[in-house]
């Protein structure tokens, strides 16, 4: 053996060496340059602060348009047709007419309910006043569309002043004339904070874990697409490990992937201090919730990071890697609908180890204040180690080089 091929292999085992000590290095240094080329990338930025906004603005919107529908809502009058005896019934009418019901005389009443000029229409006996004063008994004929919002509202309005003015007078033959008379005064209760902050807790995990579909693509996008002429092959050749390319890979794609989930947490619970989102969350309520959920939901978009990771490494130099993603992102989404669809889902030991459940109940719990030490722990641990176990795998698949070198057309 020659001096120069000695030389040679001692210089490749010190390397080899080196290289075992210093995955942790490697990994963040292609952490770096990975962070580097996502940063300069602005439509990933663009599409993290319109996503912002658009949030932002739908929340807002919502609780604007809400207000504006409840405050019609108690200021609404609907026309009611009269027809018949008019002028038997006049006191009857007086106490009948209020705020809500406009009532307006007609020759046909149920023909104006029929062609919409009138949302109910009210067919008086003769003599009403006179038949009531004697205790008879008398028919009043209602009218009103079944299938028209406006119109039975209507009717069960009249029905309800029906109702209140029957009590009234049963109370006068009761106790005579020096009964006390009942008036009824409305107030408008504001919803309960703590009521609301649940509700918005199980929206916002829910769509918090419908966004991993973003972050999942964005991260398989990292290891490039064929017909984009740039993959992640070329740093295979780069003297250090598979797992810390691997890691290195999720690590530095992750900061601009989960800023989207950061962007949708912040300016939601942000926004739902704001009175035109309803919500009537304090300072101190916001506060509490960034806190905590801020961190979960980081925590979700690690095992999002993750799973992009294994994407991208399966399909990296195809055509396929975005699409890998995308289907990969289906548990997050099948999540999303699960915790819309059964929002109060139980949270323990085991759900909180369930992949992508996990963590996703960890933020809902977290934003509503519900959330246990041991739950917290238990979804953390369960989450890293899932994510490091996807990241192992994406390392395989990596390193296996019949794929690597397969043929292309």
């Amino acid at each position: 053996m020659s001096e120069a091929q000695a030389t040679s292999i001692s210089e490749a085992a010190s390397r080899r060496t080196m290289i075992g000590l210093s995955d942790v290095r490697a990994a963040f240094l292609v952490a770096g340059l990975t962070l580097r080329d996502s940063a300069r990338r602005r439509s990933g930025w663009m599409a993290t602060l319109l996503l912002g906004a658009l949030f932002a603005a739908m929340v807002a919107g919502f609780g604007a348009v809400t207000e504006r529908v409840e405050q019609r809502a108690r200021t609404i009058s609907f026309r009611v047709a009269l027809d018949g005896d008019l002028s038997g019934a006049e006191r009857f009418l007086a106490e009948l007419a209020t705020d809500r019901l406009a009532l307006t005389a007609s020759e046909d009443a149920p023909g104006d309910v029929t062609r919409g000029v009138a949302s109910a229409g009210v067919r008086l006996p003769p003599r009403l006043d006179d038949r009531l004063d004697q205790g008879e008994n008398a028919e009043i004929e209602l009218f009103y569309r079944s299938r028209h919002d406006n119109s039975v509202t209507a009717y069960n309005t009249i029905v309800v002043r029906l109702a209140e003015i029957e009590n009234q007078r049963l109370e006068r033959q009761i106790l005579g004339s020096a009964a006390p008379a009942v008036r009824f005064e409305e107030h408008l209760v504001a919803a309960d904070p703590r009521i609301s902050r649940l509700q918005f807790s199980r929206t916002l995990a829910a769509l918090v874990a419908t966004l991993c579909l973003g972050v999942v693509s964005s991260v398989a996008a990292v290891f490039g697409a064929g017909r984009e002429s740039r993959s992640a092959e070329p740093l295979l050749v780069l003297p250090m490990s598979r797992r810390a390319l691997a890691a290195g890979i999720a690590l530095g794609s992750y900061p601009t992937a989960a800023s989207q989930l950061l962007a949708a947490v912040v300016v939601l619970t942000c926004v739902s201090a704001l009175p035109t989102a309803g919500l009537g969350q304090s300072l101190s309520s916001v506060t509490s919730m960034l806190a905590y959920g801020v961190p979960t939901a980081l925590l979700l978009g690690v095992l999002a990071a993750a799973t992009g990771c294994l994407a991208g490494s399966i399909g990296t130099g195809s055509e396929d890697a975005v699409g890998l993603g995308d289907f990969l992102s289906v548990p997050f989404i099948l999540v999303g609908v699960v915790l819309l669809l059964r929002p109060d889902i139980a949270a323990n030991g085991l759900t909180y180890a369930v992949p992508a459940m996990g963590p996703a109940l960890a933020l809902r719990d977290s934003i509503s204040g519900s959330l246990t030490i041991s739950g917290a722990c238990i979804a953390v641990v369960t989450t890293l180690l899932w994510s490091a176990l996807l990241i192992l795998l994406a390392s395989r698949w990596i390193g296996d080089e019949r794929r690597l070198l397969r043929p292309t057309n």
